[in-house]
């Protein structure tokens, strides 16, 4: 008898989803627009992560990256480089105040 009420709702909760899943589309243009994380490294004193940032340029039909350094303990992101070619490949000096990237096929380097 318990389970009745239980099972009832569970239906009900299931057709909300549904009818709401119709209403929702998510379009090539919604896939684009999501920011993709990738090549996360965390650096030598454990307190920082420097990672990559891909946005899609729609007028270019590329992804352009960028590094971000982001505190391990929470925070505010910082966008270390910027412009309109890709930044990647971010990795920490043995010491953790440099960090080395690859920008047009050169290597980088920038202080932390």
């Amino acid at each position: 008898m318990r389970r009745f009420p239980f099972l009832l709702l569970c239906v009900l909760l299931a057709a909300t989803g549904v009818v709401a899943q119709q209403s929702a589309q998510f379009t090539i243009n919604d896939l684009l627009k999501v920011r993709r994380l990738s090549d996360p490294q965390l650096s030598p004193d454990g307190k920082w992560i420097a990672y990559n940032v891909g946005d899609v340029n729609m007028d270019a039909n590329k992804a352009i990256n960028q590094i971000y350094l982001l505190p391990v303990g929470g925070g505010e992101p910082k966008q270390l480089t910027n412009g309109s070619s890709s930044s990647s490949t971010p990795r920490w000096s043995p010491d953790g105040t440099r960090l080395a990237y690859v920008n047009g096929g050169q290597l980088m380097m920038l202080t932390v």
